[in-house]
């Protein structure tokens, strides 16, 4: 029998009216969570086993978890994609420079598909930082940009990017929010040899890669000798990474104010500084991003937010709840942190003229993973790209004009190919900027611009590629604000809808448009 080829190239994909023509995803969202969540189980409890208030490396380890399972979860899926294609007679390829199905093959080096998340290179430069000073007295700002060494340790809260939450939580508290830069904690030297091995650095890595095979074996896969190494040798730089950051911090950490607020604990500094903080008794917040997550089950949340800090800021009181109702039954780690709901002031309605038949829609599409494993993970780029064009092909056919607002990471060569195929205008612009020119909103992803749109009438639209992510109660709310189109799949996860879905939507939509019970409970 010939071997057919597939290239899951997207930037040489071919498409048709009725989504990719080579569509091919033969592991789902669901296989790819639970290998994460397993895997951060394990290395977890291997974690507390040697102590991460006694063992430096197990503690940075612990930090550095989320980062070793979603590297390994890409080389899972992966992995995947190439044993499954052979029992199906499949010669799959990726001949993308960043992809690593090629490598993996191959046994050529592979590239670290999440290095933002935790290759730094912090440097402070004298002139900016004082320069910050002066913008600070020229400019009317929420805060101040104090270097580090003036700051009233009792009256500032330091904070390393502005939301409008901070900004209630400072002034409920009689305080001043002072943004700094996480240079001017991280910068520095450190002889890491000094302080520890680098044979006991190593020992450690490959006790930890071991415990990943053994999850790798579960999901019956078996890694090789140059994966393990390529494992072993990427879970002892980032451990490397992860000690040299938190040494350097604990240098500074004299110049940490009471209160520090962070943002997403998917960075690996603010990990750091948060774990610098618990020890030396200063409080430390780590702020809900985007639209909030109290509305989604997620239980990777416990693992990527709340295993690393003590307190959680949040920007309702539903949210708070539909956190603590999820994770408190859900949670796999050991902390659960205090969740605080700033209340927000009343929110405002924005009313807008919309045309009883609506002409002009606007498409706003979740970004592309490639291989990058996120947390909680999104649906493979053959998903979302397939029933993208099957949506906007449909709407064409209604004749309804088309504006593709694509994410800001969306890959410009891709989007070219994709939005020319289509025929459909692009826009560029922030959301804020321009959705109320539009007749029509759709979104097929939680991003923070379904916030925007629901404090507004314009009739909204969400595509809902996971069943049971949204939590039931703001679900129940949501549904008399939006419309939803609900994806399935079949055997071989090629997603569906029914065929007069669209339609009832684009209808609903306008009869729940000025529905607000939701927003004000959001």
């Amino acid at each position: 029998m010939v071997q057919k080829k597939i290239n899951i190239n997207l930037e040489k994909a071919l498409f048709t009216d009725n989504g990719l023509k080579d569509f091919y995803c033969p592991i789902n969202y669901n296989e790819e969570y639970d290998f994460l969540m397993s895997l951060s189980n394990n290395l977890l409890k291997f974690c507390y086993k040697k102590n991460i208030n006694k063992s430096s490396i197990a503690e940075s380890l612990w930090l550095s978890i989320i980062y070793i399972s979603k590297e390994c979860t890409s080389i899972f899926t992966n992995l995947s994609f190439i044993e499954r294609s052979k029992k199906e007679n499949f010669k799959i390829t990726n001949d993308s420079i960043n992809s690593n199905i090629q490598r993996i093959q191959n046994k050529e080096e592979i590239i670290i598909t999440n290095k933002f998340a935790f290759d730094f290179k912090f440097k402070t430069n004298l002139f900016t930082k004082y320069l910050r000073v002066l913008k600070g007295f020229y400019k009317s700002r929420k805060y101040s940009f104090y270097p580090i060494n003036f700051l009233d340790k009792k009256r500032d809260i330091i904070i390393f990017h502005y939301q409008k939450e901070m900004q209630y939580f400072a002034e409920k508290n009689n305080r001043r929010l002072n943004l700094c830069k996480l240079e001017h904690f991280f910068d520095g030297e450190i002889n890491l040899e000094s302080f520890v091995n680098s044979d006991e650095l190593k020992k450690f890595s490959r006790l930890a890669r071991k415990i990943v095979s053994k999850v790798f074996e579960k999901y019956k896969l078996f890694l090789d000798n140059f994966l393990k190494e390529s494992i072993e040798k990427f879970i002892f730089n980032i451990l490397k990474t992860t000690l040299q950051l938190k040494l350097i911090g604990e240098r500074n950490s004299k110049y940490l104010t009471n209160t520090v607020i962070l943002g997403s604990q998917g960075l690996l500094p603010y990990r750091v500084l948060s774990r610098i903080c618990f020890k030396n008794n200063i409080q430390c917040y780590s702020l809900d991003h985007g639209c909030s997550s109290g509305w989604l089950n997620i239980p990777s949340q416990s693992y990527d937010e709340f295993e690393y800090c003590n307190n959680f800021i949040t920007s309702s009181k539903n949210q708070k709840k539909g956190m603590e109702d999820f994770l408190g039954k859900k949670r796999v780690t050991k902390n659960m942190p205090k969740i605080f709901a700033v209340k927000n002031k009343e929110t405002t309605i924005k009313s807008f003229q919309i045309s009883q038949k609506p002409k002009n829609f606007l498409f706003v599409s979740t970004h592309l993973k490639k291989e990058l494993i996120t947390s909680p993970i999104i649906v493979n780029d053959q998903i979302s790209i397939d029933i993208q064009i099957r949506i906007i092909n449909k709407l064409k056919k209604l004749k309804k004009n088309v504006t593709y607002k694509p994410h800001p990471s969306f890959d410009r060569v891709i989007l070219e190919r994709f939005t020319n195929f289509l025929n459909v205008n692009v826009e560029l612009r922030l959301f804020e900027l321009i959705y109320s020119r539009f007749d029509v909103l759709i979104f097929d992803s939680s991003t923070s611009c379904i916030k925007v749109a629901l404090e507004s009438n314009i009739p909204i639209i969400f595509i809902d590629y996971y069943q049971g992510r949204i939590n039931r109660r703001f679900k129940e709310k949501m549904e008399k604000r939006v419309s939803f189109i609900n994806i399935n799949y079949n055997k071989k996860n090629k997603p569906f809808f029914k065929s007069d879905v669209l339609s009832k939507a684009i209808d609903d939509s306008f009869k729940k448009r000025n529905d607000t019970e939701f927003i004000k409970f959001f």
